[in-house]
């Protein structure tokens, strides 16, 4: 009898860093805090228009078109992250990752 070979597990991509690049599987620090001249600003409201809609496929739910799902990851949590990742991407799921550190 022969055995099947697995093929090794996709790793999981994010669909956006916070920085609005689409670079998949990268989490990036945003630069600057609240009390910049609005640089941090511009780019949380750039990444949550890029974002917008819960799902990839943004004709899928058009009534879900302004949801923006977040979330938020140390390297500590790396490997909870990319479990998360990879159960959202099977989903078809669209989001954003705020690095912390």
């Amino acid at each position: 009898a022969s055995s099947a070979s697995a093929s090794p597990p996709k790793k999981p991509q994010a669909t956006g860093r916070v920085d609005g690049s689409k670079t998949p599987g990268a989490m990036q620090k945003a630069e600057g805090s609240a009390s910049d001249d609005g640089g941090f600003e511009e780019r949380v409201r750039r990444v949550s228009g890029l974002r917008a809609g819960l799902y990839a496929d943004k004709a899928k739910r058009p009534e879900l078109a302004r949801v923006l799902l977040v979330t938020a990851a140390n390297s500590a949590y790396w490997a909870i992250y990319e479990n998360w990742a990879c159960a959202a991407q099977r989903l078809g799921l669209d989001w954003a990752v705020i690095a912390n550190d």
